[in-house]
């Protein structure tokens, strides 16, 4: 089922569009972004059968958007008892100094 090259590269004209999307569909203080670093996202590939990452959303107790990072293997299926990882950094507050996608 998949190989480890599933999805597509996009235009930033296209990625500013998606985002501008999201930002009018929700209140103005919604997250726009989160960040997972490299290390996290590496050690979530090296994990065995790992063939790429599946992302979740969901909605912290406070009714916050958040991403839930989880690998998964050739079949699709989630490597869930791995590493699981969230509590990712949010943007706002840590947004980047000038991004298009940030509207």
């Amino acid at each position: 089922m998949f190989k480890g090259n599933e999805g597509e590269k996009i235009t930033v004209q296209e990625a500013e569009k998606f985002t501008e999307n999201y930002r009018k569909s929700e209140k103005t203080e919604a997250i726009k972004a989160e960040f997972i670093g490299k290390d996290l996202v590496e050690e979530i590939l090296g994990q065995e059968k790992c063939v790429g990452l599946r992302l979740y959303f969901g909605k912290s107790e406070e009714g916050d958007l958040n991403i839930i990072v989880v690998g998964a293997d050739e079949n699709g299926n989630d490597l869930y008892q791995g590493i699981i990882a969230e509590r990712l950094p949010p943007c706002p507050p840590y947004c980047g100094a000038s991004s298009p996608l940030l509207g």
